[in-house]
């Protein structure tokens, strides 16, 4: 029979672990991103205020901390996003660019607004 084995980390007395600004920007943006629709929508139907009011503030935080993340992540030179992941982006800004500039779809900007504070900037971050 098998007994589990554990290892016991010590630690010295009243020291804590330390988590950088970057690794709490971090957390906090995917946070953000997972539960900050649900909350901003919520808050929409319950205020009965127009969509506008609270999800273009919502959308211009994002886009700060992302860019905030991205100028942290590239002067510390800690920022190598996937190649893949950069081609699937750029592809699909191009299409919302051509949907915009010659097709004229309609709210075309609003989804490149959208798309931009939460889809690509984060992603970026």
């Amino acid at each position: 029979m098998g007994t589990a084995h554990t290892i016991q980390m010590q630690r010295p007395p009243g020291t804590i672990s330390t988590i950088s600004v970057g690794q709490w920007l971090v957390a906090i943006l995917f946070a953000t991103l997972l539960v900050g629709y649900p909350i901003v929508g919520s808050l929409i139907t319950l205020t009965g205020l127009d969509s506008a009011t609270l999800s273009y503030p919502y959308r211009i935080f994002l886009a700060f901390l992302s860019l905030i993340l991205i100028s942290s992540h590239i002067s510390t030179r800690k920022w190598h996003p996937s190649i893949l992941v950069l081609v699937f982006l750029s592809l699909y800004t191009l299409r919302l660019l051509f949907d915009y500039f010659y097709t004229f779809t309609p709210n075309a900007d609003r989804a490149f607004q959208f798309y931009i504070s939460t889809v690509l900037l984060p992603t970026l971050g």
